[in-house]
């Protein structure tokens, strides 16, 4: 059949589409006449549609507008947006159902990623790193002599663990981390943990991030302490002089703890940039 359509200016031949309504099948058609303008559109054209359905006639020039109420495109044009959209449909899917790869690594290609990173952050420190396999799993040893505090060292390495361990159900559980471009690393992925006790954990993409599983379960940190009975002799002596210290030497206490334990906690947390003073406040006075 053959249908009128008030639209802008197409020319005979052109191959259109049409998308369709209630009670019209989509088709595929050419217009073969150009009409004079009339009261409702300054151009309307005949156009023949090969699915052969009925179309009322008098449709505005709007059903050629681009928008929710399109009825009728170029047939070029209408195809290009189809693949446009099938494009992005692609992409789309692709990103959604394709789970980023996980690359997994060894114990000592873990140990092998930490050396330079402690390196770079403290310059002039001799770190020992050193990575041990066992049954049903393995961890990686670090050690240094004074230089940077447990505090300082622990945030920069939790990255590069490749579980957690639930206490309460004395249960691992295995995660997986972000290894970024700067060589640090952050946690990516963890279920959670039988009970609940450790909650589950899910996080973005950082840019330039690869999704890695490291291959030790856990990292211990020990620092070491060159000059532990000069620096414990130094915080005992600091203490006493300066807290209300109850009962005889060596048996002292300040409030509830042991002279000889707070001045021990001092020697393992000092900092070489602080003064006894700054120590002391920090360790025992403030208790960070």
């Amino acid at each position: 059949m053959i249908a009128t359509i008030a639209t802008t200016d197409y020319q005979v031949g052109d191959r259109i589409y049409y998308t369709g309504d209630v009670a019209n099948h989509p088709s595929k058609g050419v217009i073969i006449k150009r009409n004079e303008p009339d009261r409702f559109a300054p151009v309307n054209y005949d156009i023949w549609l090969d699915e052969d359905k009925h179309i009322s006639r008098g449709i505005y020039h709007l059903s050629f507008t681009l928008g929710p109420g399109q009825r009728f495109w170029l047939l070029s044009e209408w195809e290009a947006d189809q693949q446009e959209r099938i494009t992005q449909s692609i992409a789309t899917m692709k990103q959604v159902a394709t789970p980023t790869e996980t690359r997994h690594l060894t114990v000592a290609e873990t140990a092998k990623l930490i050396r330079p990173l402690l390196t770079k952050q403290f310059p002039g420190v001799k770190f020992s790193v050193r990575s041990k396999s066992y049954s049903g799993g393995a961890s990686i040893d670090i050690s240094w002599t004074d230089g940077p505090r447990g505090k300082e060292v622990d945030p920069i390495i939790a990255g590069f663990e490749g579980a957690s361990f639930d206490g309460m159900n004395d249960l691992k559980t295995n995660q997986e981390s972000w290894l970024l471009p700067d060589g640090t690393a952050g946690l990516a992925h963890r279920q959670e943990s039988c009970g609940g006790s450790i909650p589950g954990y899910e996080s973005e993409r950082p840019s330039g991030a690869e999704r890695v599983s490291f291959g030790a379960d856990y990292i211990f940190t020990s620092r070491e302490v060159s000059n532990w009975d000069e620096r414990e002799f130094t915080a005992l002596k600091h203490i006493r002089e300066h807290c209300k210290c109850e009962g005889e030497q060596p048996d002292d206490r300040f409030g509830n703890d042991w002279v000889s334990s707070l001045a021990r906690r001092m020697v393992r947390d000092f900092d070489v940039k602080e003064t006894i003073e700054e120590t002391f406040d920090r360790v025992i006075i403030n208790r960070q």
